[in-house]
């Protein structure tokens, strides 16, 4: 019996492809698309970002807080900018540009604490990026008894794909996707760079086929800036006894974050 969010689900679907009668009650609360390869799922990962930022725009604009003025956009936009030219000051160190928007993505996934990120943007804005920090700091840490956080995922999705992106391939995909995709373009074709040099896995993972397993429920999210609806629904659709639960709400996973879903 077992639980998975996000990337964690395809360690389940593997698992009930190899042990089908060892399976008993698991849940998929959001779930990467089966059926794409490393590019494709980037892609669709960079384009749900955006659109979970946009619905945090507008969760700030209509809430009436207006930490970030009318287009929180813009703010951002040039934030990254600066961060680029010259990280930000922090709390024991600097905030580099690519950790500043990592920080945001992660802040999107929290869809309780939005308030709290426009907060913490708001102080960067003002000089002080030690509460972004702190978001990403579980990342790239390294002075616990713990490994950053960062190298386990480097590791694990890198070893579940079997593409490798060449590296003007990488560069001109990526400079496609900043186009399309102006905020989290860069940092999800990033991750193309990144496993370009790793070892190619000797197989790849299966993709879930296996019948006669007990009902799996599917967890959609519509904006969850990690694990795109579209391919956790593509997921469900994969699965011959996945049963698909939509949550029309915001954040990554939708179990503890929805009182229905939950239930």
């Amino acid at each position: 019996h077992a639980l998975a969010r996000g990337e964690a689900s395809r360690l389940l679907t593997t698992y009930s492809e190899r042990y089908p009668h060892s399976v008993g009650r698991m849940v998929l609360d959001g779930g990467p698309d089966p059926l794409r390869d490393a590019m494709g799922r980037g892609e669709m990962q960079a384009r749900a970002a955006e659109e979970t930022f946009d619905a945090f725009a507008e969760h700030g604009t209509n809430s009436g807080r207006g930490l970030l003025g009318p287009n929180p956009r813009e703010p951002v936009t040039e934030l990254v900018e600066r961060a680029r030219g010259t990280p930000l000051p922090a709390s024991g160190g600097t905030l580099p540009s690519g950790q500043l928007v990592r920080a945001i993505l992660l802040g999107l996934g929290e869809r309780s604490q939005w308030d709290d990120l426009a907060g913490r943007i708001a102080a960067a804005n003002a000089g002080d990026g030690t509460g972004l920090a702190a978001l990403v700091k579980p990342l790239v840490d390294r002075s616990g008894p713990s490994t950053p956080r960062l190298d386990a995922d480097l590791i694990t999705g890198c070893n579940d794909t079997t593409l490798r992106v060449p590296p003007q391939r990488s560069t001109q995909t990526t400079a496609d996707w900043v186009a399309r995709f102006p905020l989290f373009g860069g940092l999800f074709g990033q991750r193309l760079v990144w496993c370009g040099q790793w070892p190619v896995p000797q197989r790849s993972l299966p993709v879930p086929t296996a019948t006669g397993l007990p009902p799996m429920p599917v967890i959609s999210a519509e904006h969850d800036p990690i694990m795109p609806a579209l391919g956790t629904r593509h997921l469900a659709d994969q699965l011959a006894s996945g049963v698909l639960v939509r949550w029309q709400g915001a954040g990554h996973g939708g179990v503890g974050r929805s009182a229905c879903v939950t239930s």
